[in-house]
């Protein structure tokens, strides 16, 4: 699916329109794209921070006595 505003919508209802599924349905698959969206978001923000600590680790840039000193 395209990146800009609505681009979500249109594809939904091109694919809605490919398989005979009535206009209807478009509300829903909205509603549900909308919910779905901010729990993938929400969960690919919280997760980026744990990526960059793994990648640093693998790399070698962690200092792992400061970050046993600073953890409660």
């Amino acid at each position: 699916m395209p990146p800009v505003s609505g681009g979500t919508l249109a594809c939904i209802g091109v694919m809605l329109a490919q398989l005979n599924i009535p206009a209807q349905a478009l509300g829903i698959c909205a509603t549900l794209s909308v919910l779905l969206d901010f729990i993938c978001t929400g969960t690919g923000i919280g997760m980026m921070q744990m990526e960059l600590a793994l990648q640093a680790d693998k790399l070698g840039l962690l200092d792992r006595e400061i970050l046993r000193s600073h953890t409660l």
